[in-house]
């Protein structure tokens, strides 16, 4: 036999194809199996390019035991509030019966137990959102945590930008985390003025296709969230980026909660807009896990 591209094509198409018989199905909806299987039969190496970038639906190991790793944080400090009683009625309310079944669940998936003493604030204007964050990151004693898909240095980016380099000229603790694939053209900017600040940047779920890092390219982290002081949580579906860059408009909401800032602050995706959250004004106790919070 002549050995030439052709042949070594056709032979590695024919593997390709029985590996996938074996690999594909398991673990699989059928639909899904199927589809990715007549890719692979009728354009084997393509096929196998497209399923060894998009083929896995789980984020790597290395992401799934450190969110293990925070669940588990986040029960123990849930578990020490309980026991705590002036925090007790709050981190364990009592609820109607119809709720219990979607509370058990996201309390299985996140740790997070629900919360009581909280006011919830809609925000129905983009701009008027931000300046809101803006006026609770300028009213910050100990810490601002951020978390956006989107985040650009523009005209409604720049705002949030200027209240964290203020903030952290009062000594106030700030930390940024954005996702990276969807910030490629805008981080620049961003990165540029909060680290001259002296404020850490982050990127989730980084597409380094040599790291023990990589995941799918379009696994990707669309959180958008801001923490101030473990009292005022802002949560939604609206992206740090003016209204000209985007495709499509999204509303606002904004929401507050009780003294707890590693457990009452975050998880709370709303689909249509920003949710401020806010404290209520009862003075209790935060537990001693909290305390590794600033």
């Amino acid at each position: 036999m002549e050995w030439n591209w052709i042949t070594i094509l056709g032979i590695l198409s024919y593997l390709i194809g029985i590996l996938a018989l074996f690999f594909i199905p398991a673990n699989r909806k059928p639909g899904e199996a199927t589809a990715w299987l007549l890719l692979i039969f009728l354009a084997p190496i393509l096929g196998a390019i497209l399923f060894l970038l998009l083929g896995s639906p789980k984020l790597s190991g290395w992401r799934r035991e450190q969110q293990q790793h925070m669940n588990e944080r986040i029960k123990e400090f849930a578990e020490e509030a309980e026991q705590t009683p002036a925090l007790a009625p709050i981190v364990d309310p009592p609820l109607p019966v119809r709720y219990e079944p979607h509370v058990n669940l996201i309390t299985q998936l996140t740790g997070m137990p629900v919360m009581a003493g909280n006011t919830v604030e809609l925000l129905p204007d983009y701009v008027g959102a931000v300046d809101q964050i803006v006026r609770d990151i300028d009213a910050a004693k100990r810490f601002v945590h951020i978390e956006y898909f989107m985040f650009a240095a523009d005209t409604i980016g720049l705002p949030v930008i200027d209240a964290l380099v203020r903030a952290r000229s009062r000594g106030v603790v700030c930390r940024v985390l954005f996702d990276h694939l969807s910030n490629l053209l805008l981080q620049g900017p961003v990165l540029k003025r909060l680290r001259a600040a002296g404020i850490p940047v982050h990127q989730t779920l980084p597409a380094y296709p040599l790291s023990n890092l990589w995941n799918r390219l379009d696994l990707r982290n669309h959180r958008k969230i801001v923490v101030v002081d473990g009292t005022v949580a802002f949560t939604g579906s609206q992206n740090l980026i003016a209204m000209s860059e985007m495709a499509f408009t999204i509303l606002s909401w904004s929401c507050a909660s009780p003294g707890l800032s590693p457990v009452s602050s975050t998880r709370h995706l709303s689909p249509i807009g920003t949710l401020r959250r806010k404290n209520c004004s009862m003075n209790v106790p935060r537990p001693k896990c909290a305390a590794a919070y600033p």
